[in-house]
């Protein structure tokens, strides 16, 4: 219920000190309040105004204007989201993610049951965000809202670890620029890339989620992307381990290099990590144009359908083509004792058998084969 999740906010801001003043407009005259102290480590600064008694806030004019500054950014998210805490730990160049500063500002106008103009921005060392959104309030103060957020992120992986847990399953460990719409309704939350390049590659389509059937359930998901191109190895960070504590990860390939030369092996040579798969449950339809395999081999037109659950990763459909030759597969990855448990079946069909040949043996193969893989 919303008296629960505001109980869970207030428990999540402790300890809180705040000194402010106020005049609440009981004659009829104006409601302002003005607050600065601390919650946590961070400081809080805010005002709020409205045309009259504060009891009519609903539909009267508002300005609303709130100031965050933190020093830990992971533990800023946590009293802001809670309920969201990322279940990975990673390490960043400059120290643990936490460690880093973050400030945010958000100011909003106009009349909440009818429409309230708001603007906002993050500020950090993992992700700079600035959005553009019009809010609504319903009769159980429920928020609606439309609008547009401008990214720009280092690496996708590190700035979703902290500040959107719930996502960790669709980012790569890339760099991140570019525009998204998103639109809150009632019932779900819908994000859609516009311009939007993660690393090298130009990603479009839209993404859609749902509160947990459940208070400790994951968030339903609905994803349908399409991505021009990427490397294998990119496509795969998102479900790989981290490196152990203390180290860092290498730094994410920039707009300039060579993501051949970032990724030349056929397939990771890193441990599967499923642990961020814990925040989201449901399917995922992903298409990219050409995947990069390593400094030579490419697939094409690559169509996948997945199932994302707790602990597991259902792939109903893997096809595309290598060479002129279409592929189809079958896999599963699920969480074991010893790590993670991997199973897939396929086949391979019109494999150019003259082209595959060793030198040595060129002109004494031709036609085509079919190969059966489980």
């Amino acid at each position: 219920s919303r008296a629960d999740l505001l109980a869970k906010r207030l428990r999540s801001a402790v300890p809180m000190r705040v000194a402010f003043s106020a005049r609440f407009g009981d004659d009829g005259g104006r409601t302002a309040i003005e607050g600065d102290g601390q919650v946590k480590q961070d400081r809080v600064r805010f005002s709020l105004r409205t045309d009259g008694a504060i009891e009519s806030w609903r539909s009267q004019k508002l300005q609303l204007a709130v100031t965050i500054n933190g020093r830990d950014a992971r533990g800023t998210a946590a009293w802001l989201r809670p309920g969201t805490a990322s279940p990975v730990k990673i390490q960043t160049v400059g120290g643990p993610t936490g460690g880093m500063p973050v400030s945010l500002r958000f100011d909003a106008r106009g009349v909440p049951n009818k429409s309230l103009q708001a603007v906002a921005s993050l500020d950090s060392a993992m992700l700079g965000a600035a959005a553009k959104a019009e809010l609504r309030f319903a009769r159980d103060d429920a928020v609606t809202w439309k609008g547009h957020v401008q990214l720009n992120s280092a690496n996708l992986k590190h700035a979703v670890t902290t500040y959107a847990p719930e996502l960790i399953a669709l980012a790569g460990a890339a760099p991140l620029t570019g525009r998204v719409e998103i639109e809150r309704t009632l019932e779900q939350l819908q994000i859609l890339p516009r311009t939007l390049r993660v690393g090298q590659s130009r990603l479009s389509g839209r993404i859609a989620m749902r509160a947990p059937s459940r208070a400790d359930g994951p968030a339903r998901i609905d994803a349908r992307l399409a991505i021009d191109q990427a490397a294998a190895a990119h496509l795969l960070s998102s479900i790989v381990s981290k490196r152990p504590a203390g180290t860092t990860d290498p730094p994410a390939p920039t707009e300039t290099q060579d993501d051949e030369a970032t990724a030349p092996q056929y397939w990771t040579d890193k441990p599967f990590d499923l642990s961020g798969l814990s925040a989201v449950a449901g399917p995922v339809r992903l298409t990219v144009g050409r995947v990069r395999l390593a400094s030579g081999p490419v697939l094409r037109d690559v169509d996948l359908i997945a199932t994302l659950s707790p602990g597991a990763i259902e792939v109903s459909q893997l096809k595309g083509s290598l060479h002129g030759a279409a592929f189809a597969a079958t896999a599963r990855f699920s969480e074991a004792s010893a790590g993670v448990a991997f199973s897939s079946a396929g086949t391979i069909r019109k494999v150019p058998v003259a082209q595959l040949a060793p030198a040595d043996l060129q002109g004494r193969f031709k036609g085509t084969a079919t190969l059966r893989l489980k």
